[in-house]
This record gives C-alpha cells, sequence and structure tokens, in this order.
C-alpha cells in the first residue's frame, strides 16, 4: 500500500467495506488522520479557499483554554493573504455545537488577527433548529451557509443530506467526495 490517498466514487467498493467502530469517521483518530494528509489538506484549501498547492499545513489545534478543535490549517508564510481554516467532524451539528464551533473561531481569529473559514461535516445529522437558519451555498450546492458576521469569514456544513443533492451521473467534486467519505459510514 502507498501513502497515498485516493478518493475513490465507486459505491459498491465503498459499500464492501466496514470499519472498526473506534475508527468510524466521526472519531478523532481517522478524522485526524485523513485531514492531516497533505493531498487533503490541498484538496481541502483549494476548494474552500482557492489557496495554490502545498500553500497550507496542519498546525497544533489546541487553545489556550485547553479546548481544541479537530484540525487547524494556516498558510504556511505567516503574512499570506489566506485565511486559517477550520475543520470539523461532528457526529450531531446542534445548537449547542454551533456555539462551541462560533467559539473555535474567535479564538483562532483572536490569536491569528484573520477569520478563518469553518467547515464542518455533520457526520449523523444537523438538527432542524440549525438547518431552518441555513441556505443553500450559492458555490458549494452539496454544502448549506452558515451566516457569519464577525466571527468568521465563511462557514459551511456538509451533511448526508446536503451531499444527497449532488447529480451522480456528474463528476464529483473533490470537496463532496471528502464529505461522502465521511458521511457514508457513520456510526450506527
Amino acid at each position: 500500500m502507498t501513502d497515498s490517498f485516493h478518493l475513490e466514487a465507486n459505491d459498491e467498493l465503498i459499500n464492501d467495506y466496514s470499519l472498526p467502530r473506534k475508527f468510524v469517521p466521526g472519531t478523532d483518530l481517522i478524522s485526524k488522520a485523513v485531514l492531516t494528509n497533505d493531498k487533503v489538506i490541498n484538496i481541502l484549501c483549494k476548494s474552500v479557499n482557492n489557496s495554490p498547492q502545498d500553500h497550507y499545513m496542519a498546525a497544533p489545534s489546541e487553545f489556550l483554554d485547553k479546548s481544541a478543535c479537530d484540525v487547524l490549517y494556516l498558510p504556511k508564510m505567516a503574512l499570506s493573504e489566506y485565511s486559517p481554516i477550520i475543520v470539523e467532524v461532528q457526529k450531531v451539528v446542534n445548537e449547542k455545537y454551533m456555539s462551541r464551533a462560533t467559539r473555535y473561531s474567535t479564538l483562532v481569529y483572536e490569536k491569528y488577527n484573520k477569520y478563518p473559514v469553518v467547515l464542518i461535516i455533520g457526520v449523523s445529522a444537523v438538527t432542524t433548529p440549525v438547518t431552518s437558519k441555513l441556505t443553500t451555498a450559492i458555490d458549494y450546492p452539496y454544502c448549506l451557509e452558515v451566516p457569519c458576521l464577525f466571527w468568521a469569514k465563511r462557514c459551511l456544513i456538509m451533511s448526508s443530506i446536503t451531499l444527497s443533492k449532488i447529480d451522480r451521473a456528474e463528476q464529483l467534486d473533490s470537496l463532496a467526495a471528502i464529505g461522502i467519505f465521511y458521511v457514508h459510514k457513520k456510526c450506527r
């Protein structure tokens, strides 16, 4: 097996493999392993921030208050024009969780003086009280857009519901493929 990371859009292969419960996407171990892979970093950062190849790196994600986001990407060059990126893989996205995501974003802003882009992958569900306040992202029809005035540059949520809107006849967008990887084999 090579170190390269391949995204497969073949449903038969995805459905034939079952991960042990402790390695199911949404658990910290597998989420961080995948999200800190250089190829995945490039895909996510290019997709959500239109950044050049190899412009970002995974950074320590623990804050002074001992809380931690799943993954934090920072530009490799300190004076970059690009924003930090927070990626969260969350089993259930509800109002309580959204408050925590807002806090993470605020802590990143306070430390780096730039509003981050926040990408949330809802593995099992995004609750109705959350989805009822969101709109479909114009440039990401498989994501919901969170209003984020004064706490983030942008906040996107992907879930099994939003990803189900993808036309399977079209070529799969790289960001959507990563989302499908996480939501397809959710905890049962």
